[in-house]
């Protein structure tokens, strides 16, 4: 099914950005709050990590906003230990953002 969003109000943002996220503890999923420009508060989306070889073990999920200019993201870790999630300056995210949506 296609939503056309010029009907539905609903739009889509990709925005590039170098998040540098930090380790995230053993068993768990845990949120991280990051400045960036460009999204307000209801919005919320998802996150592609950078197009390199993924951190073993630790995975980012979905990213939601209360505060404008503040990006609340969620990393998965499975494994048996703290993890890094892929971070540095050249290491861009994607994050994909949902504006108009409700659910």
């Amino acid at each position: 099914m296609q939503i056309d969003p010029s009907i539905s109000g609903i739009s889509l943002t990709v925005i590039q950005s170098a998040l540098v996220p930090a380790s995230v503890a053993t068993v768990t999923v845990a949120e991280q709050t990051f400045t960036l420009q460009n999204v307000a508060a209801g919005d919320r989306g998802f996150l592609i990590p950078p197009n390199v070889a993924p951190t073993a073990g630790v995975a980012p999920t979905q990213w939601r906003c209360t505060t404008a200019g503040s990006l609340i993201a969620a990393f998965v870790n499975p494994t048996a230990g703290g993890v890094v999630p892929i971070t540095g300056a050249t290491n861009q995210y994607s994050i994909v953002k949902f504006s108009g949506l409700t659910i």
